[in-house]
């Protein structure tokens, strides 16, 4: 019985197991924008339908974007509306060194009166 409380004492203190590593990205952070970025075409929307597109884009995007800050991006991105998510794309596009992003013209032309 002895043993048996000391192992208890003993198993209670000792030390815990390191944490895990946080699980490994199946997507990149460019590989997320690129996605938004040509998720028209991905998606196979039609931009001159706009109720539409807004909702194939919405639901392929939420299926695709993979990356955690990616999903953080788009999180915020699609509480925006068409001329400040052009803005917000344009510029995580510029930052992820993507030179073509084909919605950024795409919500211009949205927001333009």
């Amino acid at each position: 019985m002895r043993a048996f409380l000391f192992f208890l004492l003993v198993a209670g203190c000792a030390p815990e197991a390191p944490p895990k590593a946080a699980p490994r990205e199946s997507q990149s952070y460019e590989q997320a924008i690129r996605i938004i970025c040509d998720v028209d075409r991905l998606a196979r929307v039609d931009p001159a339908d706009v109720l539409d597109s807004s909702a194939l884009r919405e639901e392929y995007l939420l299926e695709h974007v993979k990356n955690g800050d990616g999903i953080y991006f788009l999180t915020l991105f699609r509480v925006n509306g068409p001329k400040e998510q052009a803005t917000m794309l344009e510029r995580e596009a510029a930052s992820t060194k993507i030179s073509a992003c084909p919605l950024v013209a795409t919500l211009r032309e949205a927001s333009d009166p």
